[in-house]
């Protein structure tokens, strides 16, 4: 396969669990245990947004990751009716990821 991906949603109060809850959820959907290449992270507002980076990365290591806070997000199930935070992971053997501002 060149490219796989998943998602993962955390709803948790506390902004570190919620962050670790949606990447473990979406990094434990990769087929085959495979390891994200990027993961992109898109959070409430009302989110400690530091915390629940901390959060993502207690889960993702050094991986590239991109993402924002958001009024509304949306998961591979649809738009989420709560405040969420949404990780998607994605690996690939071909392709190549980089973030540039």
């Amino acid at each position: 396969m060149s490219l796989i991906s998943s998602v993962g949603v955390g709803y948790e109060e506390d902004s570190f669990l919620a962050g670790s809850s949606a990447c473990q959820d979406a990094v434990g959907r990769l087929e085959g245990g495979a390891k994200p290449d990027v993961v992109i992270v898109f959070a409430s507002s009302k989110y400690n947004q530091e915390e629940m980076l901390k959060g993502v990365r207690s889960v993702s290591g050094n991986t590239l990751l991109v993402g924002s806070s958001t009024a509304g997000e949306i998961s591979s199930e649809g738009p989420v009716g709560r405040s969420s935070v949404v990780v998607m992971a994605i690996a690939s053997a071909k392709v190549k990821f980089y973030a540039a501002v």
